[in-house]
């Protein structure tokens, strides 16, 4: 569920949450927890997730390890950090503020790239380790997002995979891309290519299997399509389970 869209939902859509909630274990993801930007942390909107979390008891919660805000102003985008210490300690800082209010565990989601700080002073995969470890939360391996930033940056996928902290790790995303001559997108509209389900199948060797959701978002295709997609993620986590 991106609980970001129910926090002011009317009873209709309430309803479906409890519905959904009846049958299934839920889980919360967000794009608003702003946890690299340097303003305050928006306290009133974590008081509503808390609300949720209390009335839904999710699985798990989560946001990007990215910044979405600055003085208040909504980018409405995932935008890149700087990869340095001081940013680290700034990061877990923040998730530790988060957890402490919501008084839950969330974890961290790696975002795709398409731009890098020249001030950066380490990679990704250590950075996000870093941070989990020292803010004490979970991580959420998004594969696609991997895939795209390999190949955006030139950097071998598997590296990270295998560069990730396992036991940090709770959840996967697989998503579809669309290509271009210079660059990946991470669209959310497309199937999941074959090299990301290559990816996949050698992130659960080397991690083990883990709940996983598949995102499509723009251009959604009949039932029928996501209902085979999720079938073959079903199929790569029963195979290594």
């Amino acid at each position: 569920i991106l609980i970001d869209n129910y926090l002011e939902a009317g009873v209709r859509q309430l309803d479906q949450l409890d519905r959904i909630c009846d049958r299934y274990p839920m889980s919360f993801h967000s794009v608003s927890f702003n946890i690299g930007s340097p303003d305050e942390i928006d306290t009133e909107f974590l008081g509503r997730v808390k609300h949720f979390i209390q009335r839904y008891k999710p699985s798990a919660v989560s946001d990007h390890l990215c910044w979405t805000a600055l003085n208040h102003k909504h980018h409405h985008d995932l935008l890149p950090l700087c990869y340095d210490e001081e940013s680290l300690f700034k990061c877990a800082a923040k998730i530790k503020q988060i957890q402490d209010q919501l008084d839950y565990q969330i974890a961290i989601e790696n975002v795709s790239a398409y731009l890098t700080v020249d001030q950066s002073t380490m990679n990704e995969w250590d950075f996000i380790n870093e941070v989990a470890s020292e803010a004490s939360c979970s991580i959420l391996l998004d594969v696609n997002n991997i895939y795209v930033s390999s190949r955006n940056f030139n950097f071998d996928p598997k590296t990270y995979v295998e560069a990730v902290d396992r036991n940090k790790v709770i959840q996967y995303h697989l998503a579809g891309y669309d290509e271009y001559p210079e660059y990946l997108l991470d669209s959310h509209g497309n199937p999941v290519t074959e090299p990301v389900w290559e990816l996949f199948s050698h992130a659960i060797d080397v991690i083990g299997p883990r709940p996983t959701l598949i995102e499509w978002d723009n251009d959604i295709p009949d039932f029928t399509v996501l209902c085979d997609e999720a079938r073959k993620a079903d199929q790569y986590l029963l195979g290594k389970g």
